[in-house]
């Protein structure tokens, strides 16, 4: 009997798959950590001409009450090391300290405190993600940490594609070893920046919606739509299939050069 119906798409694969046999723009970049296929992938600080990395929350900003600070120490753990400044003159001229001590670390770039708006601002250095808390407990006066709010500053370079040769393994299709597969430390990736891929979503997405890249936990590499801080937008990408849950969804991308 004579096949009467086509689909006009492709079906749904796997994740890192180009979705069509449209033009598609991939560059060859150097892999500086393990990398699943269908993840958003950024520019490396260090090298941001051939590396290419997840993700960091490399930007935190810690915001204070306003409220008094006279005397005691104050504790700043930066990636698990504890800063500690004793109370100097006055809140202004201990909080700019501390923000200088912070600084001297290895894996800060820069700290900064701004009297006016009560923060402190600091930014890892080359390709760290910073975990950031704030023990005030051992000061005298009403002063309390209003929040710590990380971002991520990284430039988005596109999408890992699927490669034969990363994947040393080949179970069958939608086996959880297949999906977790990917490039290793210093392999070659091959990097979408413009075309349409099956990438790995980590909750519901809806169809025409703007691409964002998480950015922190869990689901660090995997895209939403959803534009939740510390998330950022994928430039000129956007959905092109829905999902009800996490799993693969497809995502047109046209990124700049």
């Amino acid at each position: 009997m004579p096949q009467l119906a086509y689909n006009q798409e492709m079906s749904e694969a796997f994740a890192g798959l180009l979705s069509d046999s449209r033009f598609h723009e991939i560059e060859s970049k150097i892999a500086l950590e393990a990398i699943s296929f269908g993840f958003g992938l950024c520019a490396t600080q260090a090298n941001p001409a051939n590396g290419v990395k997840l993700p960091d929350t490399n930007n935190v900003v810690i915001t204070d009450d306003a409220g008094t600070y006279t005397a005691g120490d104050i504790v700043v753990t930066v990636n698990g090391t504890d800063v500690t400044e004793s109370f100097d003159t006055d809140k202004n001229t201990t909080m700019t300290a501390l923000a200088a001590s912070i600084q001297a670390l290895a894996t800060v770039s820069t700290a900064a405190y701004v009297a006016g708006s009560h923060t402190i601002t600091i930014v890892a250095a080359n390709d760290v993600d910073l975990t950031v808390t704030v023990d005030v407990s051992g000061i005298t006066g009403t002063m309390t940490i209003s929040s710590i709010v990380g971002t991520c500053l990284d430039l988005v370079r596109g999408i890992a594609v699927h490669s034969h040769i990363a994947n040393n393994t080949l179970p069958t299709i939608g086996a959880s070893t297949f999906e977790a597969a990917g490039y290793v430390a210093n392999d070659a990736v091959s990097v979408l920046r413009k075309g349409q891929v099956w990438v790995e979503v980590a909750d519901a997405v809806v169809i025409d919606t703007p691409v964002y890249l998480i950015t922190a936990g869990a689901n660090k590499g995997k895209l939403t739509d959803s534009s939740s801080s510390p998330n950022i937008l994928v430039p000129s990408a956007v959905f092109r299939s829905a999902t009800s849950a996490a799993g693969i969804a497809k995502v047109d991308i046209n990124l700049p050069v």
